[in-house]
């Protein structure tokens, strides 16, 4: 189960769409992961939340711990993400991870020792 609900999936596909299909590497994902340019992943969509942070009310840390990473989890366990900041994060839509690899959060796959789950390489988002 994915963590956006209809409205927020319409607003990622009509992004998507404007975009034109955009892709982003897990290696650019990875590099954007400072207070100054900071992309997180959740259900396979990158999302550009530099912008956001300084107004996020959990404070700027809660994101960037989650910097170039995948979020997914992450978001999903914080029950205090109301349907407001679901929108507000669906609005942020930059691409959809290319790679067919998604490492899940303290995931060291790439080190060879981690685990990790395949995917499309297509944002999966699904309605809740």
């Amino acid at each position: 189960m994915g963590v956006f609900n209809e409205e927020c999936l319409k607003e990622i596909e009509k992004l998507r769409k404007e975009k034109g299909n955009p892709k982003m590497s897990w290696a650019d994902v990875k590099l954007r992961n400072k207070q100054s340019d900071c992309c997180i992943v959740i259900d396979n969509c990158v999302f550009d939340v530099t912008g956001y942070l300084s107004r996020h009310p959990g404070g700027q840390a809660a994101i960037l711990r989650h910097a170039g990473k995948n979020a997914t989890s992450g978001f999903d366990k914080v029950g205090s993400h109301t349907s407001g900041a679901r929108k507000t994060l669906a609005k942020l839509y930059i691409a959809d991870v290319g790679s067919s690899f998604v490492p899940t959060m303290g995931s060291k796959k790439d080190k060879g020792k981690g685990k990790g789950k395949e995917s499309s390489s297509s944002c999966n988002c699904v309605l809740s």
